[in-house]
């Protein structure tokens, strides 16, 4: 990529006109900016606990995914990701970047897959995580993946 010419192009757009986070303009994905977990006006981190974990409120193993581990370590791996990969834009014209990785997380994984996700696979376990993340560097969710 040529961060010189993003850089010029960005720098004659209006300062709220940014297209991707001030860590991923400056190239090395190594500065990527620590996760924000919640803001005043959204709790990302209790968000994606209501739905990802086997018991969470919003839980439903046959559309999602599941986390398994102690949050403090989830935290972690999530940090893990972002730090450690490119963002990408969000989907469907939706604002916001999505990283995606693998984490050392042994051989049980980062938890088990949708029955829709593990379909063809031959097993439910997931050794990466996808994260969402908001323009404004805040989580909007992240949930497991193959």
């Amino acid at each position: 990529m040529d961060w010189a010419a993003l850089e010029a192009d960005l720098s004659t757009a209006p300062p709220q006109a940014s297209v991707v986070p001030t860590s991923v303009q400056e190239g090395p994905r190594a500065q990527n900016p620590d996760v924000t977990w919640k803001t005043d006006e959204f709790d990302g981190w209790q968000h994606m606990l209501d739905g990802h974990p086997i018991g969470g409120k919003d839980y439903n193993p046959e559309d999602k995914g599941a986390f398994i581990g102690k949050e403090e370590k989830l935290r972690q791996w999530i940090q893990e990701v972002v730090k450690n990969n490119e963002a990408k834009p969000n989907t469907e014209g939706r604002d916001g970047y999505i990283y995606e990785g693998r984490v050392n997380a042994g051989p049980d994984g980062v938890g088990i897959l949708s029955n829709r996700q593990s379909q063809g696979l031959g097993h439910n376990r997931a050794y990466g995580i996808r994260v969402i993340i908001n323009p404004d560097g805040s989580l909007r969710t992240a949930h497991p993946i193959p």
